[in-house]
């Protein structure tokens, strides 16, 4: 996995590089077109100077005629001092860039009845600038192809109609200085791009910087160091991340404060047991008669069932702890129904009677696991704490809210241990029935997990005890 400095440095750099890409693409075209606006402007200029001389030259000649002889002549004189002026040079290469253009840039006049040549500068061919001018006698601008280089022509005639001028330049002139003008473009983009990499990787660095405090804050902390991060200086693009990263602090403290209670409470519950049963097993052994030793056996047994029962209701909160629930549309009534068959054997033995009344459509959405689970203690609590030859009634209603009550006739609970009836391993004192104190903690994390609100109270006239289900 890279880094997200690194990949955010590559990322932006990447997206630097193709914009530049585009920008200095876009500015050749651009430069490329104004370069052409320019130089054809100039050509018009020059043409157009050019025309304007010649009629005054016109103009001025007596006879009506002008002596284009001696106007070539003086083109040819320029011509050859500008050639002693460039062979003066000790190296070729550095004439000036005046005079390189110069070379490229021509001109001609044609006269127009006989399509003959009348004058032309030194860097201009025999042959016509532009054929389809003097074809057509058309003015403006043309695009020629003189010895495979292309050229751009513009096209004037005089004002009388004999004459037509012609001016000319190669298009290297305009594609040196447009590609001139792209390089320096491409040479600044380059050396800034490094400089922009540096800036790019100090910016993405400070930015990061939470991060790594971050990081740092959490590797100092030992094992059982579950506070929340503070959130202040906290970026707003992590700052759901950290509290999400809370909240799993927080989710994780309570489970371990869960677990270290729940071996701590186990490790201190099963100690009673393992010591009853010792001790019984001590009289079996030193029993001098048959009587004895089975009494001490029988005690054996009833200590194993209930560090059995206490181990299997260890075992279903260690299960619920991490226990993944489910949704189910379960019909209340017909679940009642199947668990009370369970109970026959102990209803029969305490002559007990099951009353179950109300509503038989009323149906829940829950986990089917946790509801037989909840429901399990609760008719077990039910049936341990019920006086004999007694009813229990269930009742089933709907109203806005699903609700179930299970009451049963006996002892009821004092108040000051009302409050505590759902704490683990907690039982009232003096009660009649066994138990290890774990079946009422079930049923409350169970209902707790299933949005379910569970209330243990006692009956108006003080005769049982009422265990109410109401689903939130």
């Amino acid at each position: 996995m890279t880094s997200i400095r690194r990949r955010l440095v590559i990322i932006l750099l990447g997206v630097v590089i193709i914009t530049g890409s585009i920008t200095v693409l876009l500015s050749y075209k651009d430069a490329q077109h104004e370069v052409g606006e320019l130089f054809d402007a100039q050509l018009a200029q020059s043409a157009r100077v050019l025309d304007a001389l010649i009629i005054q030259q016109v103009a001025l000649s007596n006879a009506g005629s002008v002596d284009f002889k001696k106007i070539q002549n003086i083109i040819n004189h320029i011509t050859v001092l500008n050639s002693q002026r460039a062979n003066g040079l000790k190296n070729k290469k550095n004439l000036p860039e005046d005079f390189e253009y110069e070379r490229k840039i021509a001109f001609q006049m044609w006269g127009v009845q006989n399509n003959l040549l009348i004058l032309r500068s030194a860097s201009a061919p025999v042959l016509p600038l532009s054929t389809d001018s003097l074809k057509t006698n058309r003015t403006g601008f043309f695009n020629t192809l003189i010895d495979k280089k292309r050229w751009r022509v513009f096209s004037t005639a005089t004002e009388d109609k004999k004459y037509i001028m012609q001016v000319g330049e190669q298009y290297d002139i305009r594609d040196e200085l447009t590609e001139d003008i792209s390089a320096q473009l491409i040479k600044s983009s380059l050396f800034a791009l490094p400089v922009l990499a540096l800036l790019i990787w100090g910016a993405i660095r400070k930015g990061l910087a939470p991060l790594g405090r971050i990081t740092s804050e959490v590797s100092k902390r030992n094992k059982e160091n579950f506070d929340a991060i503070n959130l202040k200086q906290i970026p707003l693009e992590i700052k759901p991340l950290i509290q999400s990263i809370n909240d799993l602090l927080a989710r994780l403290k309570i489970a371990f404060e869960s677990e270290r209670r729940f071996t701590d409470d186990a490790a201190h519950e099963l100690r009673t047991p393992l010591a009853g049963l010792k001790t019984q097993a001590q009289v079996a052994l030193a029993a001098n008669n048959n009587d004895d030793k089975a009494h001490a056996l029988e005690k054996i047994i009833q200590g194993v069932d209930r560090a059995s029962h206490l181990v299997d209701q260890m075992l279903v909160i260690a299960r619920l702890e991490k226990y993944s629930v489910s949704n189910e549309s379960i019909n209340l009534y017909q679940i009642i129904n199947e668990l009370i068959s369970q109970f026959e054997s102990l209803v029969n033995e305490k002559k007990l009677t099951f009353c179950l009344e109300g509503d038989k459509n009323v149906v829940v959405h829950t986990d089917i696991t946790s509801l037989i689970i909840l429901l399990n203690n609760l008719l077990d609590n039910a049936v341990r704490y019920s006086s004999s030859s007694t009813e229990i009634i269930i009742n089933i209603q709907q109203n806005g809210k699903a609700e179930l009550s299970i009451s049963n006739c006996g002892e009821s609970i004092p108040e000051a241990d009302l409050k505590r009836v759902f704490d683990r391993f907690y039982r009232v004192p003096g009660s009649p029935a066994t138990g290890c104190g774990l079946g009422l903690a079930i049923s409350k994390q169970v209902a707790e997990m299933q949005n379910i609100k569970l209330t243990i109270e006692n009956k108006t006239d003080n005769s049982g005890v009422i265990a109410r289900l109401v689903w939130i």
